[in-house]
């Protein structure tokens, strides 16, 4: 599907990638929590969006060196 879209003349190509992407990440977040406890279930995502918003932080840059 990723292959496809990337290949096609499709507008919103970039915002279908990342939809499918986080549809299939959804997916296979929830597929894992299933059968956790709770206290574990929220671990696990707690770290999770620690992740992402570390991730999604801007860095400094080429102006740092």
């Amino acid at each position: 599907m990723i292959l496809a879209l990337g290949l096609s003349n499709f507008s919103a190509k970039k915002e279908a990638i990342l939809l499918g992407s986080f549809i299939v990440i959804a997916y296979l977040i929830r597929q894992v929590l299933k059968n956790l406890e709770t206290a574990k279930r929220l671990e696990i995502i707690g770290i999770a969006i620690i992740v992402f918003v570390f991730r999604a932080m801007p860095g400094v840059g080429a102006g740092a060196s």
